[in-house]
């Protein structure tokens, strides 16, 4: 008998262990703070950029487009942190209402291309056969076209707003993200699970539902982590082209463009501090989407 109870306490213990252990999503953010220090960084940035779009208007000191001719291109001060532009307008409140613009384009780009690209990567590989062969090829002829030069057409062709950039990035990581999402699929297809739920008679719908989709959520997470810093930097790139959102809306891109360029010698602060913006928003994803990568993927799993 108390052998037995000695034997019990071990897998009571045990069983109490699993009970208390945390859901996947609070350990993934927990080895997050204590196994990755830079990834930890760039949770804090992307959270006060995200502060920081949301509370734009508490935040900032004036409209970011109230001008004040009589203290155009002003040095920073403490009535102005950033300085003014050539117009006057209070650079600080302009930087800081960009964020807001920035995660505009990078949360819309980001769900719309990664919903697409889970669709078209998961429809290419359950079906396969000439479908997927059709798709895979078309997907070869879109990635031939320069990044770059394909954003320029599509803006071209459409109004330049908001909403063309936001629908010109999604297009675009729809088709770069859809064979990540394809060979994730493929390997999920390949487990006894997934062979079993079919043998029981399970459907279609429920097999991808049930099955597949929620095993690919690693890859999923890690493209919308990393592609927001490379949204962030495209929308900036053609701001600064003149192509991005139309001003006198306050992009970070189109800060650099125009007057930054114009004075950057008599007043460089129109360049420096949206370029940090720019940089640190771009570094803050790039960091977390590497750190959440490294937890998420075996592969690369340190010590196992």
């Amino acid at each position: 008998m108390a052998q037995e109870a000695r034997t019990a306490v071990p897998v009571l213990a045990e069983h109490g262990a699993e009970r208390r252990r945390l859901p996947w999503y609070l350990e993934l953010w927990v080895r997050l703070l204590r196994e990755k220090p830079l990834g930890t960084v760039g949770l804090l940035i992307v959270v006060g950029l995200v502060l920081t779009a949301v509370f734009a208007d508490g935040i900032a000191r004036s409209g970011p487009n109230d001008t004040d001719l009589a203290n155009a291109r002003a040095r920073p001060s403490w009535q102005h942190p950033f300085g003014t532009d050539q117009l006057g307008r209070d650079l600080f409140s302009r930087v800081v209402y960009g964020a807001r613009v920035s995660m505009y384009v990078g949360l819309g780009a980001v769900a719309l291309g990664v919903t697409m690209a889970v669709v078209l990567g998961t429809v290419s590989a359950y079906v396969g056969g000439l479908l997927d062969m059709v798709l895979q090829r078309i997907v070869d002829a879109w990635l031939s076209i320069p990044t770059l030069v394909f954003l320029l057409a599509m803006v071209s062709v459409l109004k330049p707003s908001l909403g063309t950039v936001i629908f010109s990035l999604a297009l675009l990581m729809t088709f770069s993200n859809s064979r990540v999402i394809r060979a994730s699929v493929l390997a999920i297809m390949a487990m006894p699970y997934v062979e079993a739920a079919r043998a029981l008679g399970a459907g279609h719908l429920r097999v991808v539902l049930r099955h597949i989709l929620p095993n690919v959520v690693a890859p999923i997470i890690v493209i919308a982590t990393l592609g927001l810093g490379s949204a962030i930097l495209a929308e900036a790139a053609l701001s600064f082209l003149g192509f991005g959102v139309p001003p006198p809306a306050p992009a970070w891109g189109g800060m650099l463009s125009g007057s930054a360029r114009q004075y950057i010698y008599l007043a460089p602060w129109l360049g420096i501090f949206p370029g940090l913006a720019i940089a640190l928003a771009v570094f803050g994803f790039n960091m977390l989407g590497d750190a959440l990568r490294d937890l998420l993927d075996p592969r690369l799993r340190r010590g196992h």
